[in-house]
Order: C-alpha cells, then structure tokens, then sequence
C-alpha cells in the first residue's frame, strides 16, 4: 500500500520539532506498512524534492536575514523614519524566524527519517512510547542549549564521510563515545578519529561551522570561541588540535564538504 509521501512530509514539518519523530512512527503504524516501506517512502521523497538542498538554502538565507537586521543597526545605514525603520525591522525578523524553524525542522525531518529507516533494515522496530507508560528521560546538551539530536545531525558526517584515505572518520562506536564524552560530559575515553592525509584542517572547518551555526541560531549566551576551542582540543584521542589558538581556529579553506 502506497503512502501519501509529500502530506506526511507537510505535516511533520510544521509540528513542534519534538513531536516529529513520535508523528512518524505513528503515521507508520496506521498505513499498515512495514517500517522498512514506509520510512523507505518517505526517504525516497526527500530525495524527490532534494531536501539536503533545501536545507542549505533555508541556513544561508538565515544568514542573509541576519545580516539584513544588522544594517539597521548601523550608523552609515540609509536614511529611514524610526516608524519605517521598526516596520522594516519586524518584518525581517519574523522571516528570520520563519527561515529558522524551517531549517531545523527540515534538518530533523531528514535526520529522523534516514535513522527510523536504518532502524528498520537493521531489524530494530521503530515504537513510539505507548502514553501510559514511563517516559524516558531526554537526554541533555551540556554545552550548550541546542538539542542533543540536533548535535548528533549536525556531526554525524562524522560517520557518513570518508577523508582523503578513503576511510570512514569515525565508526558508529567511537561517534557515540564523542557525543557522550563532548555533549553529555561524561567521563569516557577518548574516541579514535582517522584524520587521513590533510584532514586537519576539515575537522577544524567542521567545529568551525559548528561555532558559526550556534552564533547565528543564538543557541545559547555564551558563543565565544574561547569556549568552542576546549570542545576540539578534547574531542578526539590525537594531539592534532592541543596547539588550538583564538588566531587559529578559523574555517580552513578544507575542500571537504560535509553537508553533502
């Protein structure tokens, strides 16, 4: 039995980003489809309408928005009445927001779907939490306020990409330990990375992005870089990154293109 692909995707979108997931595997259950068919549907139909794309021109125009705001903001900025300049002012900002939540709800949509889909290959059934029973405890982002899925999404190239050697850069093991050693403090080990020929440089643009990601999203208050540094001096067992400086750590010009 087929699926109503692009309605489902309509609607998980425009739903409070933690009720995607639940929205989904609910959906799921009342086609009367396999997961393995239904969450492969709905991956077919990101590609259809190339959402990875979509993804990237939802960040720069949230980029452009901000940017935008800032001009008003400065003392050689055109010449407009305060009435017209507030009105200006409104307008862009609720664009902004509306680009904002698109891009994570986007993001999360594709994220969700390619894992319940991995989910069902591998053989693990995709069940949401039946409402009477005991809620599992979220887990928390301790280094800053963005949502520990959302971390996962955002470095989950990690697992996804190869470097210049051709190798994977981390295995599925080690980026759990880097998320739970980095994010969720706890006390492990550091996880192995396979850095590859010139791969220095890509994994400081990766946690450069981050940086420049959690700046524009206000994340959380406090996005100096004097904070992000630490985050790549101790995420990996190399001593690559130790000499990490404020001059430093910019975005490399690394050809490598995580958001693929």
């Amino acid at each position: 039995m087929g699926i109503n692909a692009s309605e489902i995707f309509n609607t998980a979108i425009i739903q409070d980003s933690r009720t995607i997931e639940k929205y989904l595997i609910e959906e799921q259950i009342k086609s009367n489809n396999s997961p393995q068919v239904f969450f492969g549907l709905l991956l077919s139909h990101t590609k259809k309408i190339s959402i990875s794309k979509e993804i990237e021109y939802l960040k720069a125009r949230v980029l452009e928005l901000t940017y935008e705001l800032k001009i008003f903001d400065l003392e050689d900025a055109p010449t407009l009445s305060n009435l017209s300049r507030e009105y200006n002012r409104t307008k862009k900002t609720k664009k902004l927001e509306e680009a904002k939540s698109k891009a994570i709800n986007y993001e999360l949509f594709n994220e969700i779907v390619n894992r319940l889909w991995e989910q069902s290959i591998s053989g693990s059934e995709a069940k949401p939490n039946p409402d009477n029973s005991e809620e599992e405890v979220p887990l928390i982002n301790k280094f800053n306020t963005m949502p520990i899925e959302q971390v996962r999404s955002f470095f989950e190239p990690l697992v996804k990409t190869k470097n210049r050697d051709g190798q994977f850069w981390m295995t599925q093991e080690n980026f759990e330990i880097f998320l739970r050693r980095s994010f969720l403090e706890e006390e492990l080990p550091k996880p192995q990375i396979k850095i590859g020929r010139a791969g220095k440089g890509a994994v400081m643009k990766l946690f450069f992005e981050y940086y420049e990601f959690c700046i524009t999203e206000l994340i959380s208050e406090n996005n100096s870089k004097d904070r992000f540094i630490p985050l790549l001096k101790n995420a990996f067992k190399t001593e690559l990154f130790d000499n990490l400086t404020n001059n430093s750590f910019q975005k490399r010009d690394s050809k490598h293109n995580w958001r693929m």
